[in-house]
């Protein structure tokens, strides 16, 4: 049980009670049903008192699950085979902190270590996970993760979509001001060499996919401002569509004394169509469009 700000700072472990018992909470329960005073669990006793005093309680607690499970964790992770009790619970320090400090132990070693192939959180729903995101990121930038062909080639695959899709829709021909139909660009893809590495981001590919298709696919990202009116009939619906759409940034919307409704929105040059698209149907056809820019 290792919280996750631990885990990604991976400073070496004092002590085999910062491994093994300080975060615990099957082990507190047991000693809390002991008896035994809260300052020998998570209290202001040291942690080689605390050590003492669970060595002391699993020894009368034969047939417990804890007590076994206690004794392969301590030859698992230690190399330790004594019989935890309280007589040999200060040898039992001794030589756990001895293997701690020979192997420089840390919380990522002990998870490489454990082959873990899933890593969960009992965090509250509304609690902040970024940390959870910065370990993610360095297990891939310095771990190592084992996929099959399968995997790998369904990952790329995916990744290559998404690049299709980002450039579709942000990028225009600077010779006609036009979107490169998704198709156009899969074509030329087939011309060039590009690796889509499936833990690289989606931005980082595009910048070397866009580099690579240059020379033979002319490519310019832009962006469309556009002012539209809508009239009565059809505003309070079309503010919805505009609204509602993730790809436009409203900049300016108003309310005409007529019922009417003006908005002036950007979009990516490769969306412009679509938006269109979307302002006639929302307006039946009846949309006056403009481009600003």
């Amino acid at each position: 049980h290792l919280p996750e700000k631990q885990i990604l700072e991976n400073k070496p472990f004092g002590d085999v009670f910062e491994i093994w018992l300080a975060g615990d909470h099957y082990k507190w329960r047991l000693m809390r049903n002991y008896g035994i005073d809260e300052q020998f669990i998570t209290g202001n006793a040291s942690n080689k008192e605390k050590f003492m005093t669970y060595c002391r309680v699993l020894g009368t607690a034969f047939g417990n699950p804890l007590y076994h499970w206690s004794q392969v964790e301590l030859k698992e992770f230690f190399g330790c085979e004594k019989e935890i009790n309280e007589a040999n619970a200060d040898a039992i320090w001794e030589e756990c902190n001895a293997y701690i400090q020979e192997n420089a132990l840390n919380p990522q070693k002990l998870i490489e270590g454990s082959n873990v192939k899933h890593v969960y959180t009992t965090n509250e729903i509304f609690d902040e996970l970024s940390t959870f995101e910065e370990i993610a990121k360095q297990i891939i930038l310095k771990g190592e993760i084992h996929l099959t062909t399968e995997q790998r080639r369904r990952l790329m695959e995916e990744k290559r979509r998404r690049v299709i899709t980002f450039i579709a829709r942000n990028a225009v021909n600077p010779q006609t001001g036009l979107p490169h139909p998704a198709t156009r660009i899969e074509l030329a893809l087939e011309e060039v060499r590009i690796n889509f590495d499936p833990f690289k981001s989606v931005d980082e590919l595009v910048k070397e996919t866009v580099k690579a298709l240059r020379p033979i696919l002319p490519i310019r990202f832009e962006e469309r401002k556009i002012a539209v009116r809508f009239p009565m009939d059809f505003a309070a619906r079309a503010f919805g569509a505009v609204s509602g759409a993730a790809y436009v940034t409203m900049e300016k919307n108003e309310w005409q004394n007529d019922g009417s409704w003006i908005c002036v929105v950007k979009i990516p040059a490769g969306m412009q169509e679509e938006f269109f698209s979307l302002a006639n149907h929302a307006a039946k056809g009846d949309a006056q469009i403009k481009i600003l820019e």
